[in-house]
């Protein structure tokens, strides 16, 4: 699926660099601004088994006039094997643009009381490039980051979220977390090096 320039003016411009791109997409027949593509795309290739959970981060670069416009894997440094998504958008004039489209837990309020529920946690937060930072009582932080797929499984009656250990999924030497969502939904948290 490829993005197409729509001539209408009515999207809010969003900015790269400081580069002002006004131009706005169409997805089956929408108008749409690139945030709302980015979401709207992910949305696309989810199946009654699984969808993805994400949101493109706030900001946009400028890249190389060799990535082709569409949807990218990039390294998520100290993940391992684990890759990230961004898409990539035609400015014309040669410029294109890298919208990164960070992983976010499919129900970060859900996991948020979980993660408050282990026994010496201080804290759990959210930042906006998707990392999610818990500081225990003693000073020490992991850090994480969630997978983009979640998987939709049967829930059970009287469910809460869990969090499983599954060993190192990622490959980077720290154990990763299986995340089961009262609804039945999973998804796997990654822990990443300490800043």
């Amino acid at each position: 699926m490829k993005p197409v320039p729509s001539d209408s003016s009515s999207a809010a411009p969003y900015y790269a660099a400081s580069l002002k791109a006004s131009a706005v997409y169409t997805l089956e027949g929408t108008v749409i601004g690139r945030a709302r593509f980015c979401e709207r795309f992910l949305a696309a290739m989810a199946t009654e088994n699984f969808h993805y959970s994400a949101r493109p981060l706030g900001s946009m670069l400028l890249t190389h006039s060799n990535e082709s416009p569409g949807l990218h894997e990039y390294p998520l440094p100290g993940l391992g094997m684990i890759k990230g998504m961004a898409m990539v958008f035609d400015q014309g004039n040669g410029l294109r643009i890298k919208q990164l489209i960070v992983p976010v837990p499919a129900d970060w309020e859900q996991l948020h009381k979980a993660l408050m529920k282990i026994d010496g946690v201080k804290e759990a937060t959210l930042g906006a490039e998707g990392v999610i930072t818990i500081t225990r009582r003693d000073g020490r932080k992991i850090r994480g980051m969630m997978d983009y797929l979640v998987t939709h499984d049967p829930a059970e009656t009287d469910a809460v979220t869990s969090i499983k250990e599954v060993g190192d999924v990622s490959g980077n030497g720290f154990k990763d977390y299986l995340i089961t969502y009262s609804n039945g939904h999973r998804q796997l948290l990654y822990v990443m090096p300490a800043e």
